[in-house]
């Protein structure tokens, strides 16, 4: 077994990408970064793409971030580990399906004597048709510079919530502000009185769909439905942008949004598991 790093993203995907895409929900993670650094509007450093002969693929955008990864063989994984220590690579902490990334951060751990910590388990899930909400009131709003501020306060609202380890909730805001309205893919929801009461992005496309992520309302505006309202009407923009299916990825932690997602057309695909590691 061999383990292969390419130069650029181009010759990751010219290699990889059509097994990606036969399992593209549960690897729209990988996928997405891939598409974001092929059309790079802003800096990505010290960059990974990897794959195994025996089958797996490895991708880290920045080396500040988690090295993602597809579902692979616990060999592969061996193999895996076993180059990125001849490259003398640090890894911050690793991200992909649940038993892959657990057996990764068991062995990554283990043979440097670091520790590790669960950052997130997620919940994958997949939708093709949009199952409208009962209640529909309000109408889908694109973000423009000019929301900035309250833009920022419900991004760093969505940061300290789902990411309470994130020591600069301000910052991760802003660097997510900064690519949102550069892709203008972010959105309010506005209610019938033209008020600002939830949000939700559009982010990592793929060949067939692009994902649905910083959704967050704030907790006065929450049990009013406006959740189910800006993910269903922006999951049905993005099938009428021409793609077949839309990713969400959802904190298992928090029952209350999984069956939100669930009762607009998102069906389970699998599990995620975000693992940090600790020095």
């Amino acid at each position: 077994m061999t383990c292969i790093q390419y130069q650029n993203v181009s010759e990751f995907l010219k290699e990889n990408e059509s097994q990606l895409l036969e399992r593209e929900s549960e690897n729209n993670l990988i996928l997405g970064l891939a598409d974001a650094i092929s059309n790079a509007k802003r800096p990505f450093d010290n960059t990974l793409f990897l794959s195994l002969t025996e089958g797996g693929q490895a991708l880290r955008s920045n080396d500040d971030r988690p090295l993602a990864i597809t579902q692979m063989s616990s060999e592969s994984i061996k193999e895996l580990i076993t180059y990125l220590h001849s490259l003398n690579t640090k890894l911050s902490g690793v991200v992909g399906p649940k038993e892959s990334a657990l057996i990764f951060a068991q062995e990554w751990t283990k043979q440097l004597g670091i520790g590790k910590t669960t950052a997130m388990e997620q919940g994958v899930y997949e939708l093709t048709k949009v199952i409208p909400p009962l209640k529909q009131v309000g109408k889908l709003h694109q973000v423009q510079v000019k929301d900035q501020t309250i833009a920022l306060q419900m991004i760093k609202g969505f940061v300290e919530e789902c990411f309470p380890e994130d020591k600069q909730p301000e910052k991760t805001a802003q660097k997510s502000w900064e690519i949102q309205i550069l892709n203008k893919s972010l959105f309010f929801w506005k209610d019938e009185n033209e008020q600002i009461v939830s949000m939700a992005g559009r982010s990592r496309e793929s060949k067939n769909a692009a994902c649905v992520s910083l959704v967050y309302t704030p907790p006065e505006k929450r049990g009013k439905g406006y959740a189910s309202q800006v993910v269903a009407a922006l999951s049905q923009q993005i099938l009428d942008s021409g793609k077949s299916k839309c990713n969400l990825f959802t904190d298992l932690k928090n029952p209350t949004s999984n069956a939100i997602y669930q009762k607009i057309g998102y069906q389970w695909v699998s599990e995620s598991r975000h693992i940090n590691f600790v020095n």
